[in-house]
């Protein structure tokens, strides 16, 4: 669960401002199309922290179900 929190927060922040994100982790700054592809891989971690987020009805690996 924590892994699948961490993954929602981050991508979350890559969708909300990318440029931050970005300049926090690796100090350099992004160009138009590196906001494009922060925000298009912030949704994609989104995604798989929604997928991976577990749930009490369901027994089987979430990751299994989501593909």
């Amino acid at each position: 669960m924590i892994a699948a929190a961490v993954e929602v927060t981050a991508g979350s922040a890559l969708i909300i401002n990318p440029t931050f994100v970005v300049r926090l982790l690796v100090g350099a700054s992004l160009a138009r199309g590196g906001i494009a592809v922060g925000r298009v891989g912030g949704f994609g971690l989104l995604s798989l922290g929604r997928a991976c987020w577990p749930r009490a009805d369901v027994l089987t690996a979430q990751p299994t179900m989501a593909f």
